[in-house]
């Protein structure tokens, strides 16, 4: 398998963000050459964007994908992806919303799901939206216009909220090519990199709005003459800003392009569409921050590079880039400490699905430990912890950094004091933009302590460095929550009540729950105070009534648990109507700070709901009552026609029957004597007259044959359903010894008979004729289905002469009548031949032809 490389940069995902009213005194900003890859993060600010996820992708609808990939695996690699990203990012330690758009391109782009109406992937719609793509980009259409494509999903993109996560994922093989380009142009590549690397272009509109791309190319075995490679790859290269780009080291791409921009991206580039299945799992964990330490492994070996203390590493990723192999897992691998020894990875992570959480272990994780091991082509990345915190804490001259909060005990025994010159790890910096490679922000030593301390009156923020030399792991720091003494920690981004989709109903009981926010005062020498407990001190009554909100039945909930407070907001609807609510306020408490003094501090309330109106559930549950107990009757309806024409129960006037008279005895070698009639077998003959004088009447559950002499009746009955369409039941309803041939489907168990339909013959036992000791007679009905009446009279005949001997056979068998009596057996010791042995009595007689050698 052919992979091309990819190497990413370091990814800093700054999860926690608040107010602060820090002054900074040097400014980190990425710069236009910078090679770090920021996901999630405000481009110019360097500010984490901590909203939802708006999840585009981009889709190829050109024929040459369909020619590429004729099965559509591209379609299962799809419903990878959102199954992977929703199972990753919604359901994490630090969940949010996943909004699913497409669009979908060829000679022209398509908006099939428009960012304005955003699907939010949930458990129950992963399914449907992927069939949903796979209906939309069936690969039909001719030319690739990546200008099109890029045109139409920035311009969409260009309109999410500033808060939200923007990521665009652009699936495409081949190469440019417009239709212009296909008419005759040359220069339509040209015209490709200048809408795309030009001042204001596509790629300076994907930074401006921090817009993350990564495009998964999958690469075909040719082009076509009029196609531009070169153009795709030089653009793709811009866009992302990813210098690796297409096993490039640096990426060299044609002007405009050449001067490559800030990393927002990567190209993930593969030869196989099944190796896209392997980014596609990878993709959330570069959402989520995960940094790349050993990505992609090659020529079997793994080696990663020196990674921080396990103190500061919450778990790590390791996804299989080769369709080939098997994929590994922490037990397969080692951890080598710096110095030499080694155990297995599974001491310090453990999990499942290619996440692997920390385990207490990993705090003996020392700076600069690797992971080493052998395998197929694999991607290992490390997520750095989050929610540390750090306290300034103020005693008359002396002034210290203390860990408080769930960081209390992975910092404990960390020195978090230094100077601006210290190089031993950790190193903090304060300051909302501190920087470990700039060394911007505050030194922690007494000077740059109390400098801070000054600058605090709530919250603020810095980076604790704790990368090793010769890495870029974690290389801007890991995002530190600093507060003052007295302050306490607010453990949440948000309150949010979120709820939208056209599957989305407003509730029974019309209530929506927010997410609920810890404020922990435990280390902070502060006391809460009080919190609003209605929502009419947010919200004002026209903000109510356009967001069908019922404020006096809305609440806002206050728990205590220890030294913790627990707010979250209950909200009930007034009217079981369309509700379509977009609101942002500001939620209000107040504690007393360490000294005494009142504070009040704001945690911002989303409320964002797209609700329809749910039907009348009594109504609905009636209906659903009516609608299952019509699908049942019906379906068991077709159950019964399918028995029916499984069993060959066809109605009694589509059938004919005609019964014989027979004679028959078992000769000493076992063979059976049978005569028809008073006829040979061979020699027996009806005429239609005969057939007519028959009878058959009945229904599906029992039939009855009649003729001059004899009735014969036979009962049907319906099997249990699991049974039902492979051993529909017959059997005869006589108090005589019978069988049937051919034998067929089984009757109830203690009937142990066997089913004569579609057509069959049954002979019964009359019992021995009357003054002999060894000849029986017998009934025998041939019962067939009817057709024309010279038809039914050659049906009858033929099939009696092919089988009436053996079933014949079969009942002296069931009667026990093996052979003929023996002299000795009669009494005397005198031989007398075999009643077959006998000449017929007249012409007419019954009998088969004596065996050559009697």
């Amino acid at each position: 398998m052919s992979l091309t490389r990819i190497s990413l940069s370091a990814l800093a995902l700054f999860l926690v963000q608040a107010p602060s009213q820090l002054v900074a005194v040097s400014t980190a900003q990425p710069t236009s050459n910078s090679s770090v890859l920021q996901v999630c993060t405000n481009q110019q600010t360097g500010v984490a964007l901590t909203g939802d996820i708006e999840l585009m992708l981009v889709m190829d609808n050109s024929k040459s994908l369909k020619n590429s990939d004729p099965s559509g695996r591209r379609f299962l690699q799809v419903r990878q992806m959102l199954r992977s990203v929703y199972d990753r990012i919604s359901t994490s330690r630090n969940p949010r919303d996943v909004r699913f758009s497409l669009v979908t391109f060829a000679n022209s782009a398509r908006t099939v799901i428009p960012l304005a109406s955003a699907e939010v992937l949930r458990d129950s719609n992963l399914q449907a939206l992927g069939d949903r793509v796979e209906r939309a980009a069936p690969g039909d259409q001719g030319y690739t216009d990546y200008v099109a494509a890029l045109g139409t999903a920035i311009g969409e993109m260009e309109s999410a909220d500033d808060k939200h996560c923007r990521v665009i994922v652009w699936f495409t093989d081949g190469a440019y090519w417009p239709r212009e380009g296909a008419e005759g142009a040359t220069t339509q590549g040209g015209i490709l990199r200048e809408k795309v690397c030009e001042d204001g272009g596509f790629s300076d509109r994907l930074r401006r709005n921090n817009i993350n791309l990564f495009p998964l190319y999958f690469e075909p075995d040719k082009y076509d003459e009029a196609e531009d490679p070169q153009a795709s790859k030089d653009v793709m290269a811009h866009l992302t800003g990813d210098q690796n780009a297409f096993d490039k080291d640096p990426y060299r791409a044609g002007r405009p392009c050449d001067s490559m921009p800030a990393q927002i991206g990567q190209v993930l580039a593969a030869s196989d569409v099944d190796e896209l299945g392997q980014f596609f799992a990878d993709l959330p964990n570069i959402i989520e921050g995960g940094e790349p330490v050993a990505c992609p492994t090659k020529d079997g070996q793994i080696a990663s590079v020196p990674l921080p203390a396990g103190r500061y590493i919450a778990q790590i990723s390791i996804v299989k880039y080769s369709t080939s192999g098997v994929e590994l897992r922490p037990e397969n691998l080692l951890a080598r400490q710096p110095d030499g020894s080694e155990g297995s990875l599974s001491q310090y992570f453990s999990g499942k699905d290619g996440r692997y959480l920390a385990t207490p272990a990993a705090v003996g994780l020392l700076s600069g430990w690797t992971i080493e091991g052998s395998g197929e082509e694999h991607c290992i990345r490390a997520f750095p912890q989050t929610g540390l915190t750090v306290q300034i804490l103020k005693q008359g001259d002396s002034t210290t950094l203390v860990p408080i909060g769930d960081s209390k005990q992975l910092l404990q025994g960390e020195d978090l004091v230094s100077s601006e010159s210290d190089v031993d790890l950790p190193v903090i910096r304060l300051l909302d933009n501190a920087n470990c490679e700039t060394r911007s922000g505050y030194s922690t030593d007494l000077d740059g302590l109390n400098r801070a301390y000054a600058l605090l009156t709530s919250k603020g923020s810095g980076v604790i460095c704790v990368t090793p030399e010769n890495s870029e792991v974690f290389a801007g720091g890991i995002k530190l929550i600093v507060v003052r003494e007295g302050i306490p920690l607010v453990r949440c981004r948000e309150l949010k009540i979120s709820r939208s989709g056209a599957n989305d109903y407003v509730n029974e009981d019309r209530m929506e729950t927010s997410t609920v926010c810890e404020i922990d005062f435990a280390d902070s020498g502060a006391k809460f105070l009080e919190a609003p407990s209605r929502l009419d001190s947010i919200l004002n009554s026209n903000e109510a009534t356009s967001c069908n909100i019922d404020l006096a039945g809305s609440s806002i909930k206050r728990d205590t648990e220890g030294q913790s407070e627990f707010l979250s907001v209950r909200l009930m609807l007034q009217k079981n109507v369309e509700t379509t609510c977009d609101l942002f306020k500001q939620l209000e408490f107040s504690f007393l700070d360490a000294d005494g003094v009142k504070q009040t501090e704001k945690i911002l309330l989303t409320i964002h709901l797209g609700l329809q109106p749910a039907p009348n559930r009594l109504v609905a549950r009636i209906a659903t009552v009516a609608l299952v107990a019509g699908l049942l009757a019906f379906a068991l309806f077709i159950l019964r026609r399918m028995t029916i024409a499984a069993a060959a129960l066809i109605p009694a006037k589509k059938m004919c029957a005609v019964r014989f008279g027979a004679q028959a005895i078992r000769g000493v070698d076992g063979r059976v004597s049978l005569s028809v009639d008073g006829r040979q077998l061979r020699d027996v003959r009806i005429d239609m007259e005969r057939v007519d004088r028959a009878s058959v009447e009945g229904t599906e559950s029992k039939l009855a044959f009649r003729d001059l002499s004899d009735e014969l009746v036979i009962t049907r009955e319906m099997p249990p359903l699991r049974v039902m369409l492979r051993e529909p039941w017959a059997w005869i309803d006589d108090s005589r010894r019978y069988v049937v041939h051919p034998k067929g489907r089984r009757s109830p168990a203690n009937k142990n008979l066997v089913a004569p339909f579609p057509e069959a013959i049954v002979a019964l036992d009359d019992g021995l004729v009357k003054g002999s000791e060894n000849e029986r007679a017998i009934s025998v009905w041939v019962i067939k289905q009817k057709g024309s009446s010279e038809g039914d009279q050659i049906a009858v005949e033929e099939f009696l002469k092919e089988n009436g001997l053996p079933v014949v056979d079969e009942l002296l068998q069931e009667l026990g009548v093996d052979d003929e009596p023996q002299p000795n057996q009669l009494g005397s010791n005198e031989a007398s031949p075999p009643p077959e042995a006998k000449p017929p009595a007249d012409s007419s007689g019954g009998g088969l032809p004596l065996p050559p050698d009697w």
